[in-house]
């Protein structure tokens, strides 16, 4: 890819393509979904896993491409361009080039990697602080008739059921272990079909690995907190989920009533769950009881063998059309980089010196007029030592850009 210098440079520039990718990828999202609004809710589930999958990536798939895809080409006699690239309008980037200098890459990539930190900070804390809770307060139930439950909902085994005082709504925790978790008393707040649903909703959750993939999700989505679009496909998942629990509770049961008279029960005495759980009442509660009540579940199951993997190929083929023009804009950028020949001459207190550079590749310099040997030009990456004949730095500068260095002031020299 480019020399515009170390790892650091060009991992600022892929979290700015990012910045424009990840519009364009909720663009096509959103008019997806559109279209899976009749279907099933696995499918706009597996749309939005995808979403977050490929928005928390799409730094490290634009490389890929950039690396594997489109080798730098050779740079041409004149004129910016490369055989085999996608052509890329000039102003993007000069205009590119101009305002993501080396300096402002750095900081990108600094609160980029502070936001990550924070990110997955909060995640696993959250993680930390449920496990505890759980350990202290909850306390086990036997529900004579949870394993015919877990059997009906396609379980092999029954989970363990904890009840906590401090729950307003049942829900699904645990990531190696999942637990379902009722508030106390639930037992005589639902009637005996109520119940059913719900815990064949909870036992959904766990048929699904819904704690473990949220979890995964999570974490993997900290690497994209910059882009607003993971913030509204994450919030799509967190009410598909619900609704393809309700579809599979419904399914089992054979009745849709108890689950909506069940929700809107929970309702009534709800308040926030922890982020990193499974709560029955999750999601768009209307929209929740609506669709339960209309059997839009039950009227739609074929459709996702039909939508679904259109669906998931154009969000595939729109993700792959903005890496290949992310990549197509580097490549090119740096074939104009590498055809840059400039011939510096500056001058400070310390003496005269000139630099002849070919991209970011310091060829030749001379110091007072003497040349220095090619074997005295140290440079690694930016930086560059050109040395005495002691082999000691006599003067010390950075390629910051193909044509431009930056250097401190040396000393005058000694009479």
């Amino acid at each position: 890819m480019t020399a515009l210098t170390g790892m650091d440079t060009e991992l600022g520039r892929y979290l700015a393509h990012s910045l424009w990718q990840g519009p364009v990828l909720l663009l096509a999202y959103l008019a997806l979904r559109r279209w899976l609004t009749d279907a099933r809710a696995e499918a706009s589930c597996r749309a939005a896993e995808l979403g977050v999958v490929l928005l928390a990536l799409l730094p490290l798939l634009t490389a890929l491409v950039a690396t594997v895809a489109l080798p730098p080409a050779p740079a041409p006699a004149a004129g910016l361009g490369a055989g085999g690239l996608v052509p890329v309008p000039g102003e993007f980037l000069r205009l590119f080039q101009r305002h993501l200098t080396m300096d402002t890459a750095r900081w990108l990539v600094l609160v980029w990697a502070i936001g990550v930190a924070a990110s997955l900070g909060h995640v696993l804390t959250g993680v930390w602080r449920l496990h505890r809770l759980l350990a202290r307060t909850g306390s086990p139930v036997t529900l004579p008739a949870i394993e015919a439950l877990a059997a009906r909902a396609g379980l092999r085994r029954s989970p363990e059921v904890r009840e906590w005082s401090g729950a307003t709504a049942p829900f699904v925790a645990g990531w190696l272990r999942p637990i379902v978790v009722l508030p106390a008393g639930l037992q005589h707040l639902l009637g005996a079909g109520e119940l059913e649903a719900v815990l064949l909703h909870e036992l959904a959750h766990v048929r699904r690995n819904d704690v473990r993939r949220n979890l995964l999700l999570r974490l993997l989505g900290a690497l994209a907190w910059h882009q607003p679009a993971l913030w509204k496909v994450m919030g799509d998942l967190a009410r598909d989920r619900e609704h393809c629990c309700d579809e599979l509770a419904v399914a089992a049961m054979g009745k849709r009533l108890p689950l909506a008279q069940a929700l809107l029960t929970l309702e009534e005495r709800r308040s926030g769950q922890p982020r990193l759980v499974m709560a029955g009442t999750g999601g768009d509660f209307t929209a929740r009881v609506r669709r339960i009540v209309a059997g839009e579940a039950a009227r739609s199951a074929g459709r996702i063998r039909r939508r679904a993997p259109a669906v998931l190929a154009t969000l595939l083929a729109v993700t792959g059309s903005t890496l290949l023009l992310a990549a197509s804009a580097e490549g090119q950028l740096a074939v104009w980089a590498n055809s840059v020949h400039a011939m510096i001459q500056a001058n400070d207190p310390g003496g005269p010196f000139t630099v002849e550079l070919m991209g970011n590749r310091l060829i030749g310099a001379t110091i007072a007029g003497v040349p220095v040997p090619a074997d005295r030009i140290i440079q690694r990456g930016e930086l560059v030592r050109l040395l005495d004949a002691a082999g000691q730095p006599e003067l010390t500068l950075e390629v910051r850009a193909p044509g431009t260095i930056h250097w401190s002031p040396r000393p005058p020299r000694s009479p």
